[in-house]
C-alpha cells in the first residue's frame, strides 16, 4: 500500500519540572548543585525528532519549540 500525506502535526515543547539528576554534584550539592542536560526526544511512526538541550538544570524550559511531523494514510 502506498501512503499518502494528509497533513501536518504540529507539537510544542513547553517545559519539563523535577527532572531526576544525572549528575548529583559534590559534597551534597555543597560546592557544585545536581543537574541534569536535558533533551526531549519525540516520535510519531517512524519519525523521530529531538529537540535542543537545556543545560545545567532540573527543571529545563524550551521556549514552545515547535516540530512538524506528517501525517500519513494508507
Amino acid at each position: 500500500d502506498r501512503m499518502i500525506e494528509v497533513g501536518m502535526l504540529t507539537a510544542r515543547v513547553i517545559a519539563a519540572r523535577n527532572v531526576k539528576a544525572a549528575v548529583e554534584g559534590s559534597f551534597y550539592g555543597l560546592l557544585s548543585p545536581r543537574s541534569s542536560n536535558c533533551y526531549c526526544r519525540l516520535q510519531v511512526g517512524d519519525s523521530m525528532q529531538t529537540s535542543s538541550t537545556a543545560r545545567q538544570t532540573l527543571n529545563p524550559q524550551w521556549n514552545r519549540e515547535q516540530f512538524f511531523f506528517p501525517v500519513m494514510v494508507s
